[in-house]
């Protein structure tokens, strides 16, 4: 199969030959090319006209790495966003900048891979004192910012389809190392609805829907399955999640992604990414897509992703012969 088409089979929970490469973000594509992409404020400081030529050579960085470590999918780097007060994240661009990335990106794929955008749409946690307060004396107000974030989130997942992306993740964390942020109440009203609402819009759209959530999310589970998502991604190592156990517990109505845990991938040794790797793809039957719980750090040693990639090799031969 080609990697593209793998990818988008099992999103749909069809047959393939081996389970595809993804990760929901790759922040390491300078440690696999003579370059690296320009995002975040070194993109902001450009010149409309340097804007244009960069998002092309971001393009051409990216899909050559995805074609050198096999992987079957990649993301779009997100809108704008702080990942600390005052600090804006890496993997972003500004000024709606996210889309035109996305359109090179299907143009220097070439069918090859997919491209997923990230969209957004449902609410997730926050641990701000004045949300939690909310939930429970103003409910009204999260009711409000829930429809806010899926409207929003929608209209970003129809630019992404006109980009020519066939996937759009939501990156909405609604759970902890602890178990489910949101009580059963606040998540039925909260959550729940808006994911079917917008799981329903990016079908709508022709687009693959997936969700992402770190955390334990083993009470939920079962009834995220039943939400209409085409995908969850993370799957916590962290947080206690076992994919075999999540994908008996989610019985083929969704595909899972992730679960080899960053801390893994960042540290090593090769041997024991290796080993976990394939474990992992011994252990899994079902739906699954291969990939880090959370993003690949840009620390991340070449060698150490080069060993999920040969794992996964290993295993597609095995099985192929």
């Amino acid at each position: 199969m080609r990697p593209r088409q793998r990818f988008l089979a099992a999103l749909r929970r069809q047959p393939i030959d081996r389970p595809p490469l993804w990760d929901i973000e790759f922040h390491a594509w300078h440690a696999f090319a003579h370059g690296a992409p320009v995002l975040g404020t070194a993109f902001a400081a450009l010149s409309e006209g340097e804007r244009r030529s960069t998002v092309r050579c971001n393009a051409a960085i990216i899909a050559e790495v995805a074609a050198d470590l096999g992987m079957d999918a990649v993301t779009a780097p997100a809108n704008w966003w702080e990942d600390a007060p005052g600090h804006p994240a890496w993997y972003i661009l500004p000024d709606g900048w996210e889309f035109q990335q996305a359109e090179a990106l299907v143009e220097a794929a070439q069918g090859r891979f997919a491209v997923v955008g990230n969209a957004g749409g449902v609410l997730g946690a926050s641990y701000d004192v004045d949300f939690c307060v909310r939930l429970v004396e103003d409910p009204a107000s999260i009711e409000a910012e829930a429809e806010a974030a899926l409207q929003h989130g929608l209209a970003r997942a129809a630019r992404f389809a006109a980009a020519g992306c066939e996937a759009v993740v939501t990156a909405s964390d609604i759970a902890d190392n602890h178990g489910p942020f949101f009580r059963p109440r606040h998540f039925q009203r909260f959550i729940l609805p808006y994911l079917r609402r917008w799981s329903d819009g990016v079908h709508a759209l022709g687009l693959a829907g997936i969700m992402h959530s770190d955390g334990d999310l083993r009470p939920q589970l079962g009834e995220l399955a039943g939400s209409g998502i085409d995908a969850l991604q993370a799957i916590d190592p962290t947080a206690g999640m076992d994919l075999p156990s999540a994908l008996a517990q989610v019985a083929g109505r969704i595909c899972l992604c992730g679960n080899l845990p960053c801390s893994l991938l960042l540290h090593g040794p090769c041997e024991r990414i290796a080993a976990e790797t394939g474990k992992l793809l011994a252990s899994c039957h079902g739906s699954f897509i291969l990939g880090c719980s959370n993003a690949v750090l840009p620390e991340t040693p070449a060698a150490h992703y080069r060993a999920v990639a040969s794992a996964l090799a290993t295993w597609e031969t095995a099985h192929a012969a």
